[in-house]
């Protein structure tokens, strides 16, 4: 089993909702043995908005800039997070 743990309080260390889904994450973890834990934090690690992702879709890779392969690996790699959990923990500050 694969859960996802998205985080976006935006309070750090004051934050209510972090300990609660640490302890959520905790939780399926103790009933499911083996659980694989992804953790984002979105306010210590900020995604962008994936403007080359849109631009570049089915461009040649080799005119591609070094930020926008950046941009592009990141893409994939978030897709691929998401596509692979199999419970999904996301975590919006109120």
């Amino acid at each position: 089993m694969k859960i996802l743990h998205i985080d976006s309080s935006v309070t750090g260390a004051n934050s209510v909702t972090r300990p609660l889904t640490k302890d959520a994450v905790e939780a399926l973890k103790a009933k499911n043995p083996g659980a694989e834990v992804v953790y984002r934090d979105l306010i210590g690690e900020p995604l962008s908005h994936y403007t080359a992702v849109l631009r570049l879709h089915g461009a040649e890779a080799d005119t591609h800039t070094p930020a926008q392969k950046a941009e592009l690996a990141m893409g994939e790699a978030i897709l691929a997070e998401f596509l692979a959990a199999d419970i999904y923990l996301l975590v919006a500050h109120m």
